[in-house]
């Protein structure tokens, strides 16, 4: 898988279908030679031109700098003459450095290391490559490492900075990663949208400057994805997808020759660390990817490498759960909350989870109280080992909603510490919803909000929690930490979500987290090391989120998408539709309730305990099966067609959705894929050949209805024309 050949220098990385190489230029310099379909062993210096139009330090030390800007660098540096877009920055007390590593060893592991503080990537059959590089003059150390698996299309890097110096080292720009690509056209793929229509796929042309996709927020946001795309026009698509959950920036480059630098990683704009000698700052995971299959390669191999190396116990069956936010919001206690259970669990429903209003004081509007995690007294009076007791009466388990990251003024927290939180001495905070941000790189709040929880989770034995964000970072000053230290907080911020959601899972480990910012404002690679389910959105119309599982499905899991079927009328869109078309649009996920059930009339309640009984027998291709998007709604098409087939390819469905009808409609025809050419299939009671299902395709019937969505259940059977 890794390898190293001492004669060409060249160190040369396999994948089941890709190769990823590197060459030591004067034995020093680390640049990218290749990467893309998978090749055998040869000497591939030549695709540097170093004789066309640069020339190595050895043989023209005069032209140092146009060598250093030429370079495609595996993890270039500022200062030395390289102008386009870096991977590491730094400063001294002086306020200036400039970085030139050069190798000084290298090794391979026969195994997935991990990484202190961060998600990782996990797994056996996996061999690392760490290459060590060391600025002379600084004594700044610089590790790089390179995952690559048996089972996964993926190269996986990150980078350890270690002041091997005298003096503190400041570092204002660590990136995790960089990819040099050689010169053709092509369209950069990203992510944008707001609250309620997250995760739409964003296609441009690429062209001389940059393509980027940032948040300075303290998370991915609404807006984007901590990813980066880039599709040649003749084929080809690469990618770099970051392990992070806080501010990151996502950067395609075309430099003055037409050629490509992609580059991911933490915010600069939001970030400086401080190293004091010995310290090390690692820096969060990337997922490099290529494919030849363009989108529909790159969701198969993500799907499949955060299900086996980045979800833990994916397979783990999430619960049917109610949450009672759009049925009560603030205004329930126990008697309401268990009326409403008494019917859910009579219908097939597992888990009750409570959300927003259950703790302090009991509010009743988005203010006051956060913080404060102990049952309200006047809600429940009880607490939450009665309010347990009450619904294991009735077959169910508790989950309850916590915001840990933020606090009310209106708090006893607050009143007791009000140094706890993100501000700027001498102004007024910038204040969202009424709430302050905790700041958690101070290590007395990450201990007070890890035994508050656990209290609550020990007292009502809790086996789901919803973790919610609702507002960004703003005024981020801390009191703890030091002056020369402020520029830490943002990245110390997530750091203390992981620990303390670390520390949660260690303490409880059948608990299951299903984090949330204000609806799909954190779904990002780094929550689900943590969060086998993500709540995706807070709009639960099925035509918005139609189009919002479409994108969030080019890149995560199924298994990852939390989706509950709503009231209608929604409260977001306004749009009126069938409960039978709520819940089966709720079905592509993780499968949940969020209404009032007893309100429902006779036949909706039946069809809840339909519904279930599909989700429950349709699962297992949900969690496991290949998804492929065969027809895709995008913003303005009327109708939106998925595929989901075993990797046995022995079971499948189609999941079919008419957001408008047509005048003079006729049925629309897909070709299907990811079957058996050899066997064949019955779908709705006709048997179909393999071949003629993926090569001519089947007609999906035209229905004379608007919101209107149909899951098609189909099997393999022995070939009859063999």
């Amino acid at each position: 898988m890794i390898s190293y050949d001492n004669e060409t220098k060249i160190f040369h990385l396999d994948t089941p279908h890709t190769s990823y190489c590197m060459a030591l230029i004067d034995g020093r310099y680390l640049s990218h030679l290749y990467y893309g379909e998978r090749i055998g062993r040869s000497d591939l210096t030549y695709l540097l031109r170093l004789h066309d139009y640069i020339l190595p330090p050895s043989e023209r030390p005069d032209e140092m700098a146009t060598f250093w800007d030429r370079l495609p660098h595996e993890y270039p540096t500022e200062g030395r003459g390289d102008f386009r877009e870096t991977c590491l920055g730094a400063r001294n007390a002086g306020g200036l450095l400039s970085l030139e590593p050069v190798l000084t060893d290298w090794k391979i592991h026969r195994e997935k290391k991990t990484i202190p503080g961060l998600p990782a990537s996990f797994g056996d059959n996996a061999q690392t490559l760490e290459i060590d590089l060391t600025d002379k003059v600084s004594g700044l150390a610089l590790q790089l490492f390179y995952t690559v698996f048996q089972d996964a299309d993926v190269v996986v890097r990150s980078a350890a900075v270690r002041n091997g110096g005298k003096a503190p080292i400041y570092l204002n720009r660590a990136l995790s990663a960089c990819l040099s690509l050689p010169e053709g056209k092509g369209k950069t793929l990203t992510f944008g949208g707001a609250w309620a229509r997250e995760h739409m796929p964003v296609w441009r042309e690429a062209g001389y400057g940059g393509t980027i996709s940032e948040s300075r927020r303290g998370a991915p946001g609404h807006s984007g994805q901590p990813f980066m795309g880039f599709l040649y026009d003749q084929g080809g698509l690469y990618g770099m997808h970051l392990i992070y959950s806080g501010s990151y920036l996502a950067k395609l480059d075309m430099d003055s020759f037409g050629d490509y630098r992609m580059a991911v990683g933490i915010h600069p704009d939001t970030f400086e660390w401080k190293l004091e000698t010995g310290d090390i700052f690692y820096t969060p995971e990337a997922v490099l990817f290529y494919t030849p299959l363009g989108t529909e390669g790159m969701t198969g191999i993500l799907h499949d490498f955060y299900r086996l190396h980045l979800i833990r116990n994916f397979k783990k069956n999430r619960p049917i759960l109610i949450n009672n936010w759009e049925a009560t919001y603030f205004d329930f206690d126990k008697d309401r909350i268990l009326s409403i259970a008494k019917e859910a669990a009579g219908l097939g429903v597992d888990t009750f989870v409570v959300d927003d209003g259950w703790f302090g004081k009991g509010r009743m509007q988005p203010s006051g109280d956060l913080g404060d995690w102990v049952p309200s007294k006047k809600k429940l009076p009880g607490g939450l080992r009665d309010l347990s007791a009450g619904l294991k009466a009735l077959g169910l388990k508790l989950g309850l909603w916590f915001e840990p990251e933020m606090v009310s003024e209106d708090s006893d927290l607050f009143r007791v510490h009000p140094d706890w939180v993100l501000h700027q001495e001498g102004r007024a905070p910038a204040k969202c919803r009424d709430q302050w941000v905790l700041d958690l790189s101070n290590p007395q709040v990450r201990e007070y909000l890890i035994t508050s929880i656990s209290a609550a989770i020990r007292e009502g034995e809790v086996s789901y929690i919803k973790w919610d964000m609702n507002r960004m970072l703003s005024d981020a000053g801390s009191s703890f930490l030091p002056p020369d230290r402020q520029g830490e907080i943002w990245h110390r911020h997530i750091l203390g979500v992981y620990e303390i959601q670390e520390q949660l899972l260690a303490l409880f480990p059948n608990l299951i987290i299903e984090n949330c910012a204000s609806g799909g404002a954190r779904f990002d690679p780094g929550m689900l090391y943590y969060s086998p389910q993500i709540w995706c959105s807070d709009n639960m119309d099925p035509v918005d989120r139609a189009r919002i599982h479409e994108g969030t499905a080019m890149l995560y899991p199924l298994s990852a998408i939390g989706s509950h079927v709503s009231k209608s009328p929604g409260d977001i869109t306004g749009r009126t539709s069938s409960f039978r078309t709520r819940g089966i649009t709720a079905m592509f996920g993780c499968f949940g309730y969020e209404l009032d059930i007893t309100g429902l009339t006779g036949d909706e309640k039946s069809q809840i305990s339909r519904q279930i009984d599909r989700y429950k027998e349709l699962r297992p291709l949900f969690f496991e099966g290949d998804y492929y998007c065969l027809h895709p709604i995008g913003e303005k098409d009327r109708y939106q067609v998925l595929e989901i087939v075993s990797k046995d390819k022995q079971r499948g469905c189609i999941f079919f959705f008419q957001a408008l009808s047509e005048a003079n409609g006729r049925s629309l025809r897909v070709r299907l894929k990811g079957l058996s050419e050899d066997l064949c299939y019955e779908i709705r009671g006709k048997v179909y050949r393999g071949d003629a299902l993926l090569k001519a395709g089947i007609f999906l019937p035209y229905v004379k209805q608007d919101f209107y969505a149909e899951i098609i259940a189909f099997k393999a059977l022995p070939h009859p024309w063999t």
